[in-house]
């Protein structure tokens, strides 16, 4: 009996060591409770954040009939990794322009299967451009082979680049 006060005593002294009296008690509910909602609430703010710099650049590009992303369609396909990227203008500006050429690209390939007149899309692709430094030669190949009715790098570029996953 001695022996099991004494442990009893010992576990008691124990968990006194381990709380502190200047810190509130924690149950795991809340702290699970306070790590589900914590992204949640950060992937709030930086949408709130960003849609309005994903929306000025929307607006400033052309987008093919039927394959107009949203700039509220482009966070839900950027959110996942919003808390690995940083969320800038220059972000904003890539996102938009990169959806908007494969918007084209797509539409490029639909139209030259369809056998459809190519000139307001070859306009699109070379449009498509602007928010996109670095990013002329893409659509100049496109466009130019598109000319030719040929879609040989357009059809590359779709699939390296994932363009009819989300598009």
């Amino acid at each position: 009996m001695a022996l099991a006060a004494a442990t009893a005593l010992l576990a008691l002294a124990s968990l006194g060591a381990c709380s502190s009296t200047d810190e509130p008690a924690v149950t795991i509910e809340q702290k699970q409770t306070a790590d589900a909602n914590a992204p949640q609430s950060a992937s709030a703010d930086k949408r709130e954040q960003f849609l309005p710099l994903l929306r000025k650049y929307h607006d400033q590009v052309v987008w093919p009939p039927g394959r107009d992303v949203t700039p509220d369609e482009m966070w839900k396909g950027i959110a996942h990794n919003s808390g690995q990227v940083i969320l800038d203008d220059t972000a904003a500006q890539g996102e938009v322009g990169f959806r908007n050429l494969c918007a084209w690209a797509l539409t490029a390939i639909d139209t030259v299967k369809a056998e459809k007149d190519t000139a307001e899309v070859g306009k699109g692709l070379l449009q498509s451009q602007k928010l996109m430094p670095g990013g002329e030669a893409f659509s100049q190949a496109m466009a130019d082979e598109l000319v030719l009715g040929n879609i040989e790098k357009t059809q590359q570029f779709v699939v390296a680049n994932k363009c009819d996953d989300d598009s």
